[in-house]
């Protein structure tokens, strides 16, 4: 697994946008995903959709430049706490987000902003034995949407799953990096 940072250092893609209001976006949504000057901005390039920053998420930034160099699934790694929900966000083979979260209703408008943009999307939700009230109904709302859902025993998963020397790592929560092994551990956990 690769981070997007340094996948976009190796590969520096131009980006172009239309107007210098997109731009300003677009920088404001780099600057928030620590990848100022990982990509080239400029009027020629790669056009960055309107609609992937419209949504002003940061995420479906990510999501959209890794999808520039990688192709593949999103998945989606949610490690369900008490009061934080570690997210983690792959394409691919590049974790290209993570975030806590406080919000199952934010990070359920994440997730439908990447469906919304073309994305393939499967959530992987990490939950002790029993689904809290908040989870299932995070399960449900994905799965009217027609999200797929994995609901997989995240005492397994913690454990389990070995990241390895990923340096990045060192910078995130232990809610984002659970997050990341829940992402990793695949659909063999149990469906909900």
């Amino acid at each position: 697994m690769r981070s997007l940072a340094a996948l976009l250092q190796r590969e520096r893609p131009s980006v172009a946008v239309r107007n210098p209001r997109e731009a300003q976006l677009l920088f404001r949504l780099l600057d928030e995903l620590g990848l100022e000057g990982a990509v080239s901005v400029g009027s020629h390039g790669v056009e960055v959709p309107h609609r992937v920053l419209e949504t002003g998420d940061p995420a479906a930034l990510a999501c959209w430049l890794a999808s520039l160099v990688e192709r593949g699934e999103v998945v989606v790694g949610v490690d369900m706490g008490a009061a934080n929900i570690g997210v983690a966000v792959i394409v691919g083979g590049v974790l290209a987000y993570t975030d806590v979260m406080r919000s199952a209703e934010l990070l359920s408008q994440r997730l439908l902003n990447l469906a919304e943009l073309g994305f393939r999307v499967r959530v992987r939700i990490g939950c002790p034995a029993h689904l809290s009230e908040t989870a299932r109904s995070l399960v449900e709302a994905l799965e009217r949407t027609g999200i797929g859902v994995d609901v997989i025993r995240d005492e397994r998963v913690k454990d389990a799953v070995i990241l390895g020397d990923f340096t990045i790592l060192e910078k995130l929560s232990k809610h984002e990096v659970d997050a990341i092994k829940i992402a990793l551990a695949g659909a063999g956990g149990n469906r909900h």
